[in-house]
């Protein structure tokens, strides 16, 4: 069916009347009118009552119209079964359903399982800024159907050019074979008149006459080559046989040159076994063990690189900007995220809401993690720390190695290639290093869990800086790289995001630095 509307709104009439007149500054008025100004086409009953079987069909339809649910969450809503029942209706269909919650009333228990507790735009606590967030997220979602419809048209083109290919194929096949059979029987008349052999035009090897290539050069011969009347090749071939010369010969220049580098070869053997063993000592260094449990930590090379988003870029948030100049010099980080077996022989407990060794630790908060990097240390006798915000985007972005800063995510443009996020982590963690690595042969720095920094969030500016560590005091500190069940957008390299010190969250994790 034809998706009529962007949203279809949910709501209880009683949040917007009293007595058949509207409720002044009402939230449903409200919602309405950012819609109108912002371009978003919406369904909303203005009947106020369901008016028979009739009226639930006509409700039913309009909910298969719209791409996206927007529903106002009150007390009144949460105890219609009106209301229940486009809910459900909506979650049998797949859709997206964006809670608005106008008060603190719990959701109906019929479909509260389904609906996350942070999955909402919290209109009671924060009205300026809840209906921004609310436009925010359906234009994402609006975005992602888009891509989705444009794939499905692309898919049904390529099963068109399929079945296309499919039956000149047959035909092909069809007049390849009355060649073949036309081939062979010129070939038989050749040898009774004596024609039994043919000379390559490229090492002038003489082969029999039927040959198809060249056993000594392997050039591939015409198809009706040595047949008389078709002795030369034809103009189509004549790059081809030029090629075929130049490769005849550099075959035959090659063994000397084989020789010469064979020589080459015995000279620098030992200079390569030099070479692995500088290798090796170095790979020691960067691989640690600590009460039984090994992880790596990658060097990173100092470098210059341009932080944040540029102008060019629609899906970056105002906070991204400016893209300014940052000198870094070189350090080390964790090639994954801390993961629940180093956490645990550390710290002796698991905080993690899902867990695994292998997977990463999450629930835990900056000041946990100061306590845990403050242990980590002594144990190890290092100076082990969290990344600074610029030398976590330097790392995401590949840092020297990088493809001068074009990748959307850490290490590619396909964000399912590097990272578990909204679209399919299926709601929960992953192991680390499933996904392929960045430049750097960094894992996960797109999504699975945040990752805390040691900075401050604060504005960026357009001065050139060295080594920046944010502001000297704040309230909330920097995290960044996205998680398992938020969107693409927020899994870019650039994008920043910000939580109290104290803050912990199913989602939130950590990586080291060093």
């Amino acid at each position: 069916m034809e998706k009529k509307y962007d949203v279809f709104i949910s709501y209880s009439r009683k949040d917007y009347e009293k007595d058949d007149k509207v409720i002044p500054d009402n939230p449903i008025s409200a919602i309405k009118e950012m819609f109108d100004k912002n371009g978003v086409s919406y369904w909303i009953d203005k009947k106020g009552i369901y008016g028979g079987l009739a009226f639930v069909e006509e409700i039913s339809d309009a909910i298969a119209a719209s791409k996206i649910l927007v529903f106002v969450s009150s007390k009144h809503s949460n105890e219609s079964i009106y209301t229940c029942g486009e809910i459900l209706d909506a979650i049998d269909r797949g859709m997206l359903i964006i809670p608005v919650k106008i008060d603190d009333s719990p959701y109906n228990k019929k479909y509260k399982l389904v609906l996350r507790p942070f999955d909402f735009i919290d209109y009671k606590a924060k009205p300026n800024t809840a209906l921004p967030e609310l436009l925010r997220a359906i234009n994402e979602e609006k975005t992602k159907l888009a891509e989705k419809e444009e794939e499905t048209t692309k898919q049904q083109r390529i099963e068109v050019a399929k079945a296309e290919i499919k039956d000149k194929a047959e035909k092909y096949r069809a007049l390849a074979g009355q060649i073949d059979f036309v081939t062979k029987e010129l070939y038989s008349r050749s040898k009774l008149i004596g024609v039994k052999t043919k000379k390559c035009p490229v090492c002038k090897k003489v082969v029999p006459i039927q040959s198809a290539f060249c056993n000594q050069c392997s050039w591939q011969f015409p198809k009706h080559y040595g047949i008389e009347g078709f002795d030369s090749i034809l103009e189509d071939d004549d790059a081809q046989m030029l090629l075929a010369q130049k490769i005849w010969q550099s075959h035959k220049d090659n063994d000397q040159k084989e020789v010469e580098l064979n020589n080459l070869r015995n000279e620098n053997s030992s200079l390569k076994q030099q070479v692995s063993d500088l290798k090796s000592r170095e790979m020691e260094e960067k691989v640690l063990t600590v009460e039984g449990i090994t992880f790596q930590m990658i060097h990173v090379e100092g470098g210059t690189f341009m932080m944040g988003a540029n102008e060019e870029d629609s899906e970056a948030y105002t906070d991204e900007q400016p893209a300014h100049q940052v000198t870094l010099s070189s350090y080390s980080i964790g090639e994954t995220v801390v993961t629940q077996a180093l956490w645990e022989a550390i710290m002796g407990n698991n905080p993690s809401h899902f867990k695994g060794a292998d997977r990463p630790v999450e629930r835990v908060s900056w000041d946990d993690c100061q306590d845990f990097i403050r242990k980590l240390n002594e144990k190890t006798n290092r100076k082990f720390r969290l990344p600074s915000e610029a030398e976590w985007e330097f790392a995401a972005r590949g840092g020297n190695k990088g493809k001068n800063n074009s990748y959307k995510y850490a290490g590619s443009n396909t964000i399912g290639n590097v990272a578990w996020y909204d679209d399919n982590s299926k709601d929960k963690t992953h192991p680390v290093a499933q996904k392929q690595p960045n430049e750097l042969g960094l894992y996960d720095m797109s999504g699975n869990v945040w990752e805390w920094c040691q900075d401050w969030h604060g504005r960026y500016s357009n001065n050139s800086q060295t080594n920046p560590m944010g502001p000297e005091s704040g309230d909330e500190r920097v995290v960044r790289g996205g998680s398992w069940n938020y969107s693409a957008r927020r899994c870019r390299t650039s994008y920043r995001y910000n939580r109290t010190p104290s803050y912990h969250f199913i989602n939130l994790g950590l990586r080291l630095a060093l």
